[in-house]
């Protein structure tokens, strides 16, 4: 595949490691729909020297970049930086169909940073603590620096935290057996279950807005018609306004007759079809919840 990078005009190989994939292109992978389009809306803009030279200043010790690799999955692009003194970190880009700009890069570090971010943080999200740090022993990457505007230096939003080293499961996991599959699901759900409880409406955090891309106008050619209601990304304090915001979420994404997609996937089902789901879904969700069964 030809490099075809998309940086600021600032930007040169002087500072760069040498040799790693081109950090611009998304090379993980195609699509059977609209592949043209899912590429392009994983494409950032911004300089990736800057970045680099980011990366060697949060690094005491470090001089220069030794080498880098590029991870992308479908909503993040991650490079692993490793320094010419041994020390690795990792710093993240999102694509724009992850989720609202700057509110999806506040929601992430507020998940998980540290103190030294209080003010920064609690200013923008009205949150006292920081949620896994505070309220849970879950091990939590540090994370050294971030930035939700794009008009600095790197030219796109980032964060850089430390690299966590070890092997990740999705590698292990087809060399396991059933049981050793369902051990492990059981120890994640137990440290999250034992460790976590979420304080729901006592003032210190609710869930929401949520940055998931479906309550935002961002995915790559779905359409929002908002026909029947607007999107609800909340906040929300408890789980009834949780559940009436998904639905009016689905209600959201539903045209009218008229302006239906002539070239919509068959499986998809028609607009007669989600409309009646959803309102059964309406009527049986509230009963659940009383019954304390969801």
């Amino acid at each position: 595949m030809t490099k075809s990078f998309m940086s600021s005009p600032a930007s040169s190989s002087k500072g760069k490691p040498p040799g790693g994939p081109d950090p611009y292109v998304y090379t993980s992978g195609r699509w059977l729909h609209r592949d043209q389009l899912q590429r392009t809306s994983r494409s950032i803009h911004f300089d990736f020297t800057a970045l680099c030279a980011k990366v060697v200043e949060l690094c005491p010790g470090a001089h220069e970049i030794a080498s880098y690799d590029k991870k992308e999955g479908g909503f993040n692009r991650v490079f692993l930086f490793t320094m010419d003194n041994g020390a690795r970190v990792a710093a993240r880009l999102s694509f724009r169909v992850t989720g609202p700009a700057r509110l999806t890069t506040h929601s992430e570090v507020a998940t998980m940073a540290n103190s030294q971010l209080v003010p920064v943080i609690t200013a923008f999200l009205d949150a006292n603590e920081f949620l896994v740090r505070k309220n849970t022993n879950i091990p939590v990457l540090e994370v050294l620096e971030w930035n939700d505007d794009k008009t600095n230096a790197v030219g796109a939003e980032y964060i850089i935290m430390e690299h966590a080293p070890g092997v990740q499961l999705h590698g292990l996991w087809p060399g396991m057996n059933p049981e050793q599959h369902m051990l492990t699901i059981k120890a994640l759900a137990e440290l999250i279950q034992s460790q976590f409880k979420f304080p729901l409406g006592d003032g210190d955090f609710c869930i929401g807005p949520h940055c998931g891309w479906e309550y935002w106008d961002c995915a790559a050619g779905e359409a929002r018609y908002y026909d029947q209601r607007k999107p609800n990304s909340g906040p929300w304090l408890d789980l009834s306004q949780y559940c009436s915001a998904l639905l009016d979420t689905g209600f959201s994404r539903i045209p009218s007759a008229e302006v239906a997609p002539k070239d919509e996937l068959v499986y998809r089902g028609s607009v007669q079809e989600h409309l009646r789901l959803l309102k059964i879904n309406e009527k049986v969700i509230p009963e659940l919840i009383k019954s304390q069964l969801i």
